[in-house]
């Protein structure tokens, strides 16, 4: 093992709601990172290999057993302070053939970013829960990357219209109408959802969900319809030679609690379910349309919440399927298998 402060630990948790309680620091977070590390590849926080071992070993690593779609694989995460390796059932493999996102649902309090900070965050939020559900995304999403660097590259060296500024408008409104057709249709079922478990969880309160884009191209528009507004708006900022000001690149998503947008005027304890609603709305969308039960990791999240909304948290967690959430102290509702951690070792 020797992962973070884990020397050794063998972790067998069942198949409903599993509590990881103890005292801050120690080791909780870590415990559910070491899950997320054998089904991405990537620890949370983007932290480096020197940070995941154990401060008194040279290298660590993880095994598991996963069984998901009907096939049991052994996932082994070989880690030294420069680099780790991946094995499959013995074989060396890449990051790329493992579960990935699709198979996991991670609520973190820096999740509270996903309401009180700026839109890229929740663009890119919008970006990795379609991912998830549709593997076309992201290659559609890399190229308008690619055609907006290189349009913004052009203007800012020719300051001025120019031929290659025409073509990556061109680049830029066919793959841009394609992002925002994709992020309509999905913000139509996922905003549903996130509403539902909103008023689940509140009581009696109200979320809605709208996305903001720079130019038309709402629900109800053809994919045709939309990109010709895209290439018009692109076409008639061309003069002010600038980078492109318009497109999906500039979207937002407003997140409104009782007509109100949650940014400005929510408490943190509701800002906190607003963005446990956005990770459990994404769970629910994996759920139904990949026709699998991603596994729900949820780290603080019974935290700033109220004990009636806690209560109501447990009933929407209990039909989540498999479900590992770290706390001070276990819920106390009965539900669910309770572990404690204490200093890196694990009971329960």
């Amino acid at each position: 093992m020797n992962y973070r402060n884990f020397e050794r630990c063998l972790f067998h948790p069942d198949q409903g709601i599993n509590f990881l309680t103890g005292a801050n620091a120690q080791g909780k977070t870590n415990l559910l990172e070491a899950v997320l590390m054998v089904l991405t590849g990537r620890p949370m926080r983007g932290a480096q290999e020197s940070y995941l071992v154990n401060g008194h070993a040279a290298s660590g690593g993880l095994k598991t057993e996963i069984h998901r779609g009907g096939v049991d694989d052994v996932v082994e995460v070989r880690l030294t302070r420069e680099d780790r390796k991946i094995r499959i059932n013995g074989r060396e493999a890449g990051s790329g053939q493992l579960p990935g996102p699709a198979a996991v649902s991670l609520f973190t309090p820096a999740d509270l970013s996903l309401v009180q900070g700026s839109p890229q965050e929740r663009r890119r939020f919008i970006d990795l829960e379609l991912s998830a559900l549709d593997r076309s995304y992201a290659g559609i999403w890399r190229r308008y990357q690619r055609a907006l660097w290189q349009k913004n590259k052009a203007v800012l060296a020719q300051r001025a219209r120019g031929p290659d500024t025409e073509v990556w408008d061109e680049q830029l409104a066919l793959y841009g109408s394609k992002i925002m057709i994709l992020r309509n249709l999905w913000l139509a079922s996922f905003g549903r959802e996130a509403g539902e478990l909103y008023r689940e969880i509140s009581g009696d309160g109200t979320l809605a969900v709208e996305l903001t884009a720079s130019c038309a191209g709402g629900q109800g528009l053809e994919e045709k319809e939309v990109l010709e507004s895209l290439r018009e708006a692109l076409g008639s900022g061309r003069d002010d030679q600038g980078p492109a000001a318009v497109g999906p690149h500039r979207d937002d998503l407003v997140l409104g609690v009782g007509g109100m947008n949650a940014r400005y005027s929510s408490s943190q304890g509701e800002q906190r379910t607003v963005a446990l609603c956005l990770r459990l709305a994404g769970h629910g969308l994996r759920r139904r349309e990949l026709g699998e039960d991603p596994l729900l990791l949820l780290d603080d999240a019974f935290y700033e919440l109220d004990q009636r909304r806690r209560e109501r948290l447990m009933g929407v967690i209990a039909g989540a399927g498999q479900v590992l959430a770290t706390s001070v102290s276990a819920p106390g509702t009965g539900i669910g298998r309770v572990f404690n951690i204490e200093g890196g070792s694990i009971s329960g």
